[in-house]
């Protein structure tokens, strides 16, 4: 995930207006969808923002989520083989050089374990 892409993403929950949201059923479509509207949002100029907000969040969350994932495994990455670099150190190598060489050599099915 860049930069851009969590500013935007902080930015829609920035602007929306503060939670719990409730929601209105006003029918069924088709026999078995409900319209429902958000309710207790605030002003129309807040409106626009929360409904961006919720288009938005379709894409949003499975971004958030995969980053989550990444960022928890180089976590576990750097607990797995830190003490690696600890006694690699005086070679040269950094920790981000570690990480990214074990992920890739996960990525690439050259994971030696």
């Amino acid at each position: 995930m860049t930069e851009k892409e969590l500013q935007a993403i902080r930015a829609r929950a920035e602007a929306a207006t503060e939670g719990p949201w409730r929601a209105n059923c006003y029918g069924i479509l088709g026999g078995q969808e409900r319209v429902l509207w958000p309710t207790d949002i605030g002003t129309v100029e807040s409106f626009d923002k929360n409904i961006l907000f919720i288009l938005e969040a379709r894409q949003d969350v499975p971004k958030l989520l995969a980053e989550v994932e990444r960022l928890q495994h180089a976590l576990q990455t750097y607990r797995e083989y830190g003490s690696l670099f600890i006694a690699d150190m005086h070679n040269g190598f950094s920790l981000t050089d570690l990480v990214e060489t074990k992920l890739s050599e996960e990525a690439c099915g050259n994971d030696e374990e």
